[in-house]
């Protein structure tokens, strides 16, 4: 199931983006359970959600690259930490190359819960947020 977030915000350079709350799971049997919330920095630039709900949307709504755009990931308290090949969380990072988040868990762990709010900037100003979402990442592996 998932939420739609704040719509795109226009600014006066014409920039825009939006982004989905949502939740996302992957539950694996006998191996390895792994979801991922990805952005990509190609036009059209796209979210990607590799989970048994797998999802894509575009995010980039206004005008100029990709690289006029910094995202941001921030772990809501409580949250389980976040593993693999994830990029930074609590600081901006340029979506001049493609960013993503991963929770993964092996057969016979504990599943994992990692929720966090995910926000889209002007690069040249981080103070002008352009969109924002909740996003719950749910991994379980089964024997």
């Amino acid at each position: 199931m998932t939420f739609a977030a704040r719509v795109s915000t226009e600014t006066t350079s014409g920039k825009g983006a939006y982004l989905k709350s949502g939740s996302y799971y992957s539950i694996a049997f006998g191996s390895t359970s792994t979801v991922i919330w990805a952005i990509n920095a190609s036009t059209p630039a796209t979210v990607f959600i590799t989970a048994e709900n797998y999802e894509t949307y575009t995010w980039l709504t206004g005008q100029g690259p990709a690289a006029g755009y910094s995202i941001k990931y921030t772990p809501l308290p409580g949250s389980d930490t976040l593993n693999g090949a994830s990029d930074a969380t609590g600081v901006w990072l340029s979506l001049s190359s493609g960013r993503s988040w991963s929770l993964s868990v092996n057969v016979g762990q504990m599943p994992k819960s990692a929720s966090g709010v995910i926000q889209i900037s002007d690069s040249a100003d981080n103070s002008v947020i352009l969109a924002t979402a909740t996003v719950y990442l749910d991994a379980e592996a089964l024997s």
